[in-house]
């Protein structure tokens, strides 16, 4: 015995175009995804970076105090044995010299951890050689504040993920809203069958028949189950 089978569904309620049209929706949402997680990863490396920066020029800035505190100390030494200083003016000196080491010192340590964490999010070797270049060159002269707003917000990821979102609810609530419709379907089957005591089937010995037509499947009662996923649907809208 064989037999062929085909089933086709004509219509049912909008589920098929509906879940095609959320499988559109959700590779938009993949995508946006990718697009947030490189944004993201763009604007850590470049957080970070000016950070970087920011600290090397407070390295800068204490290194050059403590070099300008351990001249004022040399200088009011030399002032006290001539007798032009006390030893007030001495002590004060040297606690001034005694605060900028540890200020110094907390800034490269800072230094140090931002150039680690930046090559950690770069994928580098904490024993790689990093150099970091830059300014702080960010003037933005002549801008129309209500303009930006609006490129940033229809640019943002997050946002555009939110009306992806959306819609694939309403598509959700669409699908389920359709557990109420009757489906429509089209079938066929063709069948062959025989007997024989031995080897394939004689002419004689064997039939085909062939049976077509369209079925139609109306929900009567399902325990209340499309009802309950229609107002989860709605919920989650």
């Amino acid at each position: 015995s064989m037999s062929i089978d085909l089933y086709q569904i004509l219509w049912a309620g909008g589920k098929v175009d509906t879940g095609i049209q959320m499988a559109k929706i959700y590779s938009d949402i993949s995508k946006e995804n990718t697009r947030l997680t490189k944004n993201l990863i763009k604007k850590s490396v470049s957080s970070l970076f000016y950070s970087i920066l920011y600290t090397k020029e407070i390295v800068n800035i204490n290194r050059d105090n403590l070099e300008l505190s351990k001249q004022h100390l040399e200088t009011t030494q030399e002032k006290f044995k001539q007798g032009l200083a006390s030893d007030l003016n001495v002590l004060r000196q040297n606690v001034e010299v005694s605060n900028n080491e540890p200020a110094l010192i907390k800034s490269e340590n800072l230094y140090k951890t931002g150039l680690l964490n930046l090559k950690n999010l770069l994928g580098f070797n904490f024993d790689d050689e990093i150099n970091i270049k830059g300014d702080f060159n960010c003037s933005y002269n002549n801008y129309d504040f209500n303009d930006l707003y609006k490129k940033a917000l229809l640019n943002r990821p997050d946002y555009r993920l939110s009306v992806l979102n959306k819609k694939m609810s309403e598509k959700q609530l669409k699908l389920e809203e359709a557990g109420h419709w009757p489906t429509l379907s089209a079938f066929a089957t063709k069948q062959f069958s025989g007997v024989s005591d031995s080897g394939f089937p004689k002419e004689n010995l064997r039939g085909w028949s062939f049976l077509a037509g369209v079925k139609f499947s109306m929900p009567i009662f399902s325990g209340f189950s499309v009802i309950s996923k229609v107002k989860q649907a709605e919920y989650n809208l």
